[in-house]
Formats: C-alpha cells, structure tokens, sequence
C-alpha cells in the first residue's frame, strides 16, 4: 500500500457519512415541514377547527425540531391560537421558547408573530406587550425593527390597554428585577415612535389623553431633568391642555412642575441636582402662569424664597469658607430670586408692586 493511501481512504469514508447525515437531515427537515403544511392545510379547511387539535399539537410540537420546521411553527401557531383555548398556555410558552432561540431568522419570526395571540384574545395584550418591551433591547437591527412594528400594531389593536402594560416598564424603578436599559428603551421608544402618532393613537382624543396624562403623572415619581421636559412637552402638546381650556386645566400642569420641584424638601444651594431641578421647573411654568393660572406654590414658597435670601449676602457666606463657593452661591440665589420676581411682574399689574412684594420678603426675613 502506497504511503497516505490509508489516511486518505479514511477521510474519504468520513466525508461519504458526514454528506449522508446531512441528507438524511436535509430529508427530514423537508418531512417535517411538508407535515406542517398539511396540518396548516387541514386547519383552514376545517370548518370546526375544534375538532382538529391533533393538527395544532403537531405544529405546536414542531417547535422542537430544526430551524425550517421552527420558522414555520412561529407562523402557524398565533394564526390558529384563538380555536384552542385549552392549549394556549402551552402554545404560548413554546413560541416564547422560539424567541429565544439562537437562530436570528427564529426569532424575528416569532416577534412578528405575537401580535396575533392577542388580535382576537385581548386578554393576552399586557402580557405580549411586556415581553416586547423587554425585547426593545435586542441588539439585531432586523429584531429590533420587528419589535417596534410588533409593538405598534398591538398599540393600533388597543391603546389603552397597551400603554398601560408599556408605562409599567417606567414606573417599576424600585423593583430588584427590573433593568435600567429596558426602561431607558421603552422610554425612547414611547418618546419616537408613540409622542409623534398621538394624533391618530390618542382615540377617542378627550378620554385617551387624560389615560395618558394619568400614566405619565404616575412615572414622575423617579426621572431625569431631560426625561421630565420630554414628558412635559408632550402634554403641552395636548389638546386637553392646549388654546382656551379652563384655568383649571393649566393649574394641573403647574401641580406636576411643583411636584417635580419637590418644594416641601429641604432647600440646599449648594444641591446642584436640587438647584438645576428648581430652576428648571421655573422656567417651565413662567409660560403657564403667563396664561392666567394665577399666583403658584413656585412663588409661595417662603422657605425656598428664606433660604435664598439669607445666603444672598456679600461677605457673608455662613455655608463654608472654600475659595469660590461664595461666588457660586451668590449666582445660584441671584438666578432663583430673578426668576422668582419674574412671577411677581407677572402677577401684579403694577410693577412697583411686585417689587415691593419682593422687598417685603426680603425685610422679613
């Protein structure tokens, strides 16, 4: 025997094995599938499709086996759903198997599949939207678009109900469970793609943004300064707080930015979150306050207005004696009390006035 002629027979009869099995994979892959189609056939065909569990089970078992079979079970399985209701639960739990398979052409067929589970079954829609708000994070940009038009064709189904179940990712903050990122994708995913369509999701117009200004008073209890003005714009932009609506519906909007001011806290000059919050959520109301929602706890606030003042004196920085602090606490309480005076113009009609309410203040103190 020539030298390597052994070796070579080898390989050769392990290539031979190898390129069977994948035929004989390849074979049973198409038999898989040809029976899926046939249990597809016969479930549109049935009249009472009640009658045909044993078709559902097949498709429902198929997502146990290869990669074809599972791209086809992710289709079949919501489009029969709703004739099995004794079978949900394990219909359910083997297409959420589907979406965390390793296979990017599994999953993203079975992210577009979960709207139908709750098109004709609404009881499902909170529990679909919880899972694909907790799939916003999903790093593939075909998975990720299938997210949003999964999530968005849910929201068209029930507005209500889906905004319900998305705002709950926003407001668990404290929950052990509950990850940041899915938050902060959620919120970006309301602030693009839900904010710009209010005009056509927001129906009937009148109920739906009161829901919704329900669900955004309720996330405020933790957000940032950017989140806060994302959401403030936003109502803003409603028409139940827009041209000529009771003073009543203004004073609502100044109640959130005292809230946001958290003006019962203890007032620190050198917080700079606290500061930069207080001066925000001033600024945020002069606009309000402008159209006639009348004297506001921003203004009242006589231990804010004490606190400014009684650090407001040249020389006299009683805080710390650092290098530069006095500076800075003598910007930080100019900027407040100026804006606190801008309240004044505003609410009195004689200027002189306004300023004579500030130099009372500031006598008293």
């Amino acid at each position: 025997m020539f030298p390597g002629t052994q070796t070579e027979t080898e390989n050769l009869g392990k290539n031979r094995l190898r390129n069977r099995s994948e035929m004989t994979d390849a074979s049973e892959e198409a038999k898989q599938i040809e029976k899926l189609y046939e249990f597809g056939e016969r479930l549109n065909e049935a009249k009472d499709k009640f009658e045909s569990v044993k078709d559902y089970e097949g498709i429902i078992d198929a997502t146990k086996t290869s990669l074809k079979a599972k791209q086809l079970a992710a289709q079949l399985i919501p489009r029969f759903f709703k004739f099995f209701p004794n079978l949900s639960s394990r219909a359910l739990n083997a297409h959420f198997d589907l979406i965390e398979e390793e296979d990017l052409a599994v999953r993203v067929q079975a992210i577009r599949g979960l709207p139908l589970f709750c098109k004709d079954t609404k009881e499902y829609i909170s529990k679909i939207v919880d899972i694909l708000g907790q799939l916003l994070t999903a790093e593939e940009f075909v998975e990720r678009d299938a997210v949003h038009k999964a999530l968005m064709s849910v929201l068209r189904q029930d507005v209500k109900e889906s905004l319900t179940a998305l705002f709950k990712h926003i407001w668990n903050v404290e929950d052990p469970g509950q990850d940041d990122t899915i938050r902060d994708k959620v919120l970006c995913f309301i602030r693009d793609k839900v904010f710009p369509l209010k005009a056509e999701l927001l129906r009937p117009q009148e109920e739906m943004e009161r829901h919704i200004t329900d669900l955004i008073k309720k996330s405020l209890g933790d957000v940032t300064g950017a989140e806060f003005r994302m959401f403030m714009d936003f109502l803003k932009g409603l028409s139940v707080f827009g041209e000529k609506v009771p003073p009543e519906r203004l004073k609502e909007l100044i109640g959130i930015i005292e809230g946001q001011a958290d003006l019962d806290a203890q007032f620190d000059v050198l917080d700079a979150d606290h500061i930069d919050r207080l001066i925000s959520c001033l600024f945020m109301a002069i606009p309000f306050f402008v159209e006639s929602a009348g004297m506001c706890g921003l203004w009242s606030s006589k231990k804010c207005l004490s606190d400014c003042f009684s650090k407001w004196k040249c020389g006299r920085c009683s805080i710390c004696c650092t290098p530069g602090c006095h500076f800075a606490v003598h910007v930080t309480c100019c900027s407040i009390i100026f804006l606190l005076l801008v309240f004044q113009l505003l609410y009195y009609e004689n200027p002189m006035d306004a300023f004579g309410s500030c130099k009372r203040q500031s006598q008293a103190i």
